[in-house]
């Protein structure tokens, strides 16, 4: 997915989520406002669940009511009379004289829309003194419960015709069963505030390990944070603690890794910059002062002119193998083909052979494949046969050759010359590293190893210096078979 528009939600929404506020907060508001709402709503939920399990036992407690008085059955028998009642006025009044309900509840007759009969406890509201109420129970047809509001709380109640014995008045004659359950509901409310006490209590020791937790997650982005305003052109070391393997932790690894490239890189370049200042001196030097010099007479002109040509090229050759350094790091550094290296090394043989008048050796040409470049490779070989070359004299021995031995590929140039002292067998591969004198006449190596070693490194290898069995150095570079996508023939 790409970037988001200007006006797209998520911009919007990046916008107002509390520019300038930490990520910990953040995390921890939204975290909070989640569990609030489920908090919320399961209060909410219990209380809708505790009143209508009230209400269902309360509904319950007005059927054992009418249950009870024996409303519900045909042909009820006057406990006087031992008749059976003409009128349902008469079996209302009877009913009621016998009920007694708590004062939490209070039974009414209706007959004609009007209350012809009460239970004989007094309850804790005079229900009948309502019109309203009683015109309202007066008009039901079937057994009806429902909840009104009075001033003496919440009442719930049963309000049902009589049918079991014919009446002589138009409509029914209806049996009310009302029952106060304000008390009820109050307990209710209070366990639902207990409730939802605990649940703010535990809602803030919820927050407060919250954020420890946030702050203990965060930890490795505020490490990050700390690290890169600490990085600075002149100091690349500071690196990052890893711990664990999850996001975060792989976040902080390529944290490193990128500091490494980026280390490696300013390295590189204050290398490139070192060498070039340090190299470049000399043959500005040279040239400035010849012209300081310079004369009117055309044979010192002439001189001059040689001179300053002579060290332009020489500056020439610097930056061309600077420049070489500068690439190696870069991933098109090499253009990697199918390479032949016995024709490659035959190849080198004869370009080698036209350096200097030297007694050239055939080491051997190894019948393999190799996935590399060849224009690098013979770069460095050629580079190390002209080494060669300016560290032996007329009539010495110089081999070249190249063998596989096991998974890697060697090629190499030795010599008759004085070779290398082991204490320098790791300096000469740096940049403008000279030998004793003593030993390779004062000569200078400059950048010709550098790019020998930045050549064979390019290739999962390395370049090392030794002894070689003529008497001189041995250089010798090393390439994986493997690594490069190499093959032996044959």
């Amino acid at each position: 997915m790409g970037a988001a528009e200007p006006g797209s939600p998520t911009r919007w929404f990046r916008r107002r989520t509390l520019p300038g506020v930490s990520a910990r907060f953040r995390i921890l508001l939204c975290c909070s406002l989640l569990v609030a709402l489920a908090l919320i709503a399961s209060v909410v939920a219990t209380r809708i669940v505790l009143y209508q399990h009230l209400a269902r036992e309360t509904d319950s407690e007005l059927t054992h009511e009418w249950d009870e008085l024996g409303l519900s059955q045909s042909g009820s028998i006057d406990p006087q009379t031992k008749r059976p009642f003409v009128a349902a006025d008469d079996l209302l009044r009877s009913a009621l004289s016998r009920a007694t309900p708590p004062r939490s509840q209070e039974l009414l007759a209706i007959s004609g829309g009007k209350v012809i009969a009460r239970s004989p406890n007094r309850p804790i509201r005079a229900l009948e003194s309502d019109p309203y109420l009683v015109r309202r129970w007066a008009a039901v047809t079937s057994p009806t419960f429902g909840t009104i509001q009075t001033s003496a709380g919440t009442v719930r109640f049963l309000a049902a015709p009589v049918t079991a014995v014919p009446s002589n008045q138009s409509g029914f004659d209806v049996f009310v069963a009302a029952s106060f359950v304000e008390h009820e509901r109050t307990d209710v409310n209070t366990t639902v505030g207990i409730a939802s006490t605990v649940g703010l209590i535990a809602l803030l020791v919820a927050i407060l390990i919250a954020w420890l937790i946030a702050g203990r997650i965060l930890a490795p982005v505020r490490d990050l944070e700390i690290a890169a305003r600490s990085v600075t052109e002149s100091d690349l070391t500071h690196r990052l603690e890893v711990r664990g393997d999850d996001e975060l932790a792989r976040l902080a690894g390529d944290f490193n890794a990128m500091l490494d490239r980026v280390e490696s890189a300013f390295r590189s370049q204050r290398q490139f910059i070192d060498d070039a200042g340090h190299e470049l001196r000399t043959p500005l030097t040279v040239i400035r002062g010849h012209l300081e010099l310079l004369g009117d007479d055309p044979a010192e002109r002439a001189e001059v002119r040689a001179i300053i040509i002579d060290e332009l090229d020489r500056m020439s050759r610097m930056v061309n193998d600077l420049l070489v350094l500068a690439r190696a790091e870069r991933p098109d550094f090499l253009q990697l083909s199918q390479v032949a290296v016995k024709a490659l090394t035959a190849e080198v043989q004869g370009k080698a052979a036209s350096l200097a008048d030297r007694r050239w050796l055939d080491g051997g040409r190894a019948d393999a494949e190799l996935l590399s470049d060849r224009q690098r490779l013979t770069q460095a070989w050629m580079q190390l046969a002209q080494n060669a070359t300016q560290h032996t004299s007329v009539g010495d021995r110089i081999e070249l050759g190249s063998r596989v031995d096991g998974d890697w590929l060697e090629i190499w140039v030795g010599d008759s010359g004085q070779g290398v002292p082991p204490e320098r067998y790791d300096s000469i591969f740096q940049g403008f590293s000279r030998a004793d004198d003593a030993h390779r006449n004062g000569e200078h190596f400059g950048l010709g190893l550098p790019i020998v070693r930045a050549i064979a490194e390019a290739h999962y290898g390395d370049v090392s210096v030794g002894t070689s069995p003529l008497g001189g150095a041995l250089f010798t570079i090393r390439i994986p078979m493997s690594g490069t996508a190499g093959r032996q023939l044959g």
